[in-house]
């Protein structure tokens, strides 16, 4: 669920572009660090897009009684989107919760309080704010 978006170039304080900026823009296409996720992506998710360790993912997720929850590893300035689906369909998706944009790196948990009783699935994204 990344959005793409546009990003002008611009060099840090020490005259140099960051290592996003590097990363992204060398190729925003490629998974630079081999962890399955694309530069863009990374960006996007606030990930170090050179460390393969670093990998925007649900940390943990549990359903009790008629709710469910999952947590991820939140990133300033990004905003997390969890949905859920009764099939795998590609347009079958409901956001259910969001949390964001984060003041601070930290914990995420969104939650479902009215999970199905029956079969669910559920994701989580993460966007930059519209610019």
């Amino acid at each position: 669920m990344p959005t793409l978006f546009c990003h002008k170039l611009e060099a840090d304080a020490n005259g140099f572009l960051g290592v996003y900026e590097l990363a992204v823009y060398a190729d925003p296409f490629v998974d630079a660090d081999g962890d399955g996720m694309l530069n863009i992506d990374e960006y996007i998710a606030g990930t170090d897009p050179l460390d393969a360790k670093d990998v925007f993912k649900v940390t943990s997720s549990e359903k009790q009684g008629g709710a469910f929850s999952a947590q991820v590893q939140g990133r300033t300035g990004r905003i997390y989107t969890l949905q859920r689906s009764g099939n795998l369909g590609p347009d079958n998706w409901a956001s259910v919760a969001s949390a964001g944009p984060l003041a601070a790196d930290g914990p995420v948990t969104l939650a479902d309080p009215e999970a199905p009783a029956g079969t669910a699935f559920y994701r989580v994204g993460v966007e930059l704010p519209q610019q």
